[in-house]
């Protein structure tokens, strides 16, 4: 346990807690090689922020890839990517300074998309995890691989597809897996059921399995709780907590809606875990070890404040996030109340993803915008606004050292956020008399 003060700040009060709950995979801390970087969070450390923001990004090169909303990553180097070409699925490597392909796997992949998803295309979606030379994929219809990263040679696959009704679910397989000291944890099947899995990253070889509810759309956190480590993911219907070396269930705190989404990704701020979804609004909760075993106990609850698809980020102060009210509102909370601070007027996009690095928040938009912007003063002031597509935007930004990847409906970009003092002319020599 660990003890934290309070005190007030813009008007709000503002709770500080030595981290009780831990983020993995110090190993990825230099590149965006896993969904929502480094540390699963959002946070983006290797930016290197400019002393001032550029008028508009600099293309550096775009290249067609296909369609999908799967996020790239970068390891090593190099970029990774799924996407879909015709009734393919391909997963594929790419050079960081040109976006040529160096090398690609493709599968058949036949899919209908639910009625109700018909505007989301095919897929894929599950945005691919490197890790210690390996590349592992998983396509919208269940079907999971890993690959050598360097030759892109198929290590296993574990097809899931036969198992699973995916043309039920709202859009396919979409979680992306977990990678830490050479396991790798794996959640397939449908609204129905699934099977959540640790497998050897280099063989395939299944430490454990556990049959339950299926996963839904957020993807797990490898977090460490009054001292012990647990996986820990927003499924179909509950908030579960897996023991990663036994694959015991710890605890669970059911959160279902009647659609089975729960997109956003579980979020840490200090002590606590929010949750969010679309029907049942915003959830902060405590895990907490006692001697009759674990606890569950709930913080807040702001019902009203409802979130579909965007998982939020954090300063450590406040949380920012994007609601679906409002045809898209960007919002700022009091993680110690769950009371909103602060709200734009809406009208932002179907969709947005959040990031952070240090105090600078960064929002893109379905709309194929990105904002920059930083908290004063009790309210967010936006510093750029910049167009980074000529399409829609759904898949998460990659970012890098200067900039960032954007992939759109059927495109990667790399685009540069560095600032270029504007050439001047040379003043003219004065004639003599």
């Amino acid at each position: 346990m660990f003890v934290g003060f309070a005190r007030r700040s813009l008007g709000v009060s503002v709770f500080f807690v030595l981290p009780l709950l831990l983020a993995s995979s110090s190993a990825m801390a230099e590149e965006w090689s896993q969904f929502r970087g480094p540390a699963r969070d959002g946070q983006i450390t290797m930016l290197e922020v400019p002393e001032k923001w550029p008028e508009s990004p600099k293309t550096l090169w775009k290249v067609e890839v296909g369609e999908g909303q799967a996020s790239p990553v970068v390891y090593d180097g190099k970029i990774y990517l799924m996407a879909r070409q015709g009734d393919e699925e391909v997963a594929m490597a790419l050079t960081l300074d040109a976006g040529k392909v160096l090398w690609e796997s493709k599968f058949p992949a036949p899919y209908t998309a639910h009625q109700a998803a018909m505007k989301f295309g095919k897929g894929p979606r599950s945005t691919p995890v490197v890790a210690e030379g390996v590349a592992c994929f998983l396509g919208v219809d269940a079907r999971f691989s890993c690959h050598d990263a360097g030759s892109g040679k198929v290590l296993w696959v574990r097809d899931f597809s036969d198992k699973s009704d995916i043309a039920e679910t709202f859009c396919g397989s979409s979680m992306t897996p977990l990678i830490e000291d050479g396991v790798i944890f794996v959640h397939l099947g449908d609204d129905r059921a699934g099977r959540l899995f640790a497998a050897d990253l280099r063989t395939g070889d299944e430490k454990w399995g556990w049959e339950g509810q299926g996963p839904g759309y957020a993807s797990p956190l490898m977090l460490e709780i009054d001292g012990v480590r647990q996986l820990v993911t927003l499924a179909a219907t509950h908030l579960l907590s897996f023991d990663p070396q036994t694959g015991d269930l710890l605890w669970e705190r059911p959160y279902p809606d009647k659609w089975k989404e729960n997109i956003p990704s579980p979020l840490v701020v200090g002590q606590r875990i929010l949750i969010a979804d679309f029907e049942n609004g915003t959830l902060s909760l405590w895990p907490k070890k006692t001697e009759k075993g674990w606890v569950v106990e709930d913080h807040w609850h702001n019902r009203e404040l409802t979130q579909r698809m965007s998982s939020p980020v954090t300063d450590g102060q406040r949380v920012y996030g994007f609601s679906n009210r409002r045809k898209g509102q960007l919002f700022v909370l009091d993680p110690t109340t769950g009371k909103v601070i602060w709200e734009d007027e809406g009208r932002g996009g179907e969709n947005a993803v959040l990031a952070m690095a240090g105090p600078w928040l960064f929002v893109s938009n379905t709309e194929a915008e990105l904002k920059i912007a930083t908290w004063k003063d009790g309210s967010l002031h936006e510093a750029r606004e910049y167009e980074i597509a000529d399409s829609p935007v759904w898949a998460q930004p990659a970012w890098l050292k200067d900039g960032l990847l954007v992939k759109d409906e059927r495109h990667l970009s790399r685009l540069a956020l560095v600032y270029e003092e504007p050439e001047t002319e040379p003043k003219k020599a004065k004639k003599g008399p």
